[in-house]
């Protein structure tokens, strides 16, 4: 914003004396597609912060500087988020190729040494091929975003699919990483879009895996053995529609009694209808013995 609107915003401490805006453009100091040169190319130096941290009051100066740069010249932040954004979502060119990825391996003060690579020739095969497809939508974190919109969409609408929960949940967190960096990113690497990257394949495995057939057969077993998911009545007692004869010497009063023990006696009367009178149905009653059969009285009466 200093360099769209032709003054300096940065407060004096984060920067060497003499830094104008015109030093900004003459070195290159400031570049859209990264914040590094900033700190690399202006002979007048910058503060970053990170070898010396700010004092509590810097920092709270630097937020107020920030915000009103935001409020003073709302047109220019747009415009400097929307091009920060459209340059990390699209597709890398020359400005934008050397970030797509880092194959350069280098320490940092006293970490522990890099471990050597397991297969040198294989990983520069591999970083070669990484270097002729960094310019396609492969490297590019547009298409990822918009897998994970689709994957929303069909897991909204199809919230009973066993797996739309776990898919709601990859893509909802994706998304939300990715919409934070239009606010946040400080440049237009691509290492920023890693999570919604690796996680698109992964969502579109779980949505698209042929799950429905073993779903399908565990219900079929399921519905034999496993009694787990039925309401009460059902899993207890299942009524024979098809009217039979009692067999002989069956009152039916064992039955009843059961049914009066387990509450379930009024509950076998079907709401807005008479009992038919003169029948006898057997009713099946699951966890008594396999083959178990009840007489019950047609009237049902409590």
């Amino acid at each position: 914003m200093s360099v769209a609107t032709n003054d300096l915003l940065l407060p004096r401490f984060t920067h060497g004396p003499g830094l104008s805006v015109d030093e900004l453009r003459e070195t290159k100091g400031y570049d859209p597609v990264s914040a590094a040169p900033l700190f690399a190319r202006t002979r007048s130096g910058m503060d970053s912060g990170l070898e010396r941290p700010y004092s509590e009051e810097q920092q709270k100066e630097l937020a107020v500087a920030w915000w009103s740069g935001v409020r003073d010249h709302p047109r220019e932040y747009l415009a400097h988020r929307l091009n920060t954004t459209a340059l990390l979502f699209g597709r890398h060119d020359e400005r934008t190729v050397g970030l797509a990825y880092y194959p350069a391996r280098s320490g940092y003060r006293d970490n522990p040494a890099l471990p050597a690579t397991w297969n040198p020739s294989a990983h520069q095969a591999l970083i070669d091929l990484a270097g002729r497809l960094r310019s396609t939508w492969l490297f590019g974190a547009l298409p990822y975003v918009l897998a994970h919109l689709t994957l929303l969409i069909l897991a909204c609408c199809r919230r009973r699919d066993p797996r739309a929960a776990i898919v709601l949940g990859v893509t909802c967190s994706s998304l939300v990483y990715a919409a934070s960096f239009t606010v946040l990113a400080p440049s237009v690497e691509l290492r920023f879009m890693t999570w919604p990257i690796v996680a698109a394949p992964l969502a579109l495995l779980l949505w698209f895996a042929p799950i429905k057939a073993h779903l399908k057969e565990g219900r079929k077993h399921g519905s034999q053995t496993n009694l787990g998911s039925r309401s009460p009545s059902d899993s207890l007692i299942r009524a024979s529609t098809t009217p039979i004869a009692a067999p002989q010497g069956c009152d039916g009063r064992a039955g009843a009694a059961i049914l009066d023990r387990l509450g379930m006696a009024g509950s076998l009367r079907r709401p807005g209808r008479s009992p038919r009178r003169g029948k006898n149905i057997t009713a099946s009653l699951g966890g008594v013995s396999s083959g178990s059969v009840l007489c019950l009285p047609a009237p049902w009466e409590e």
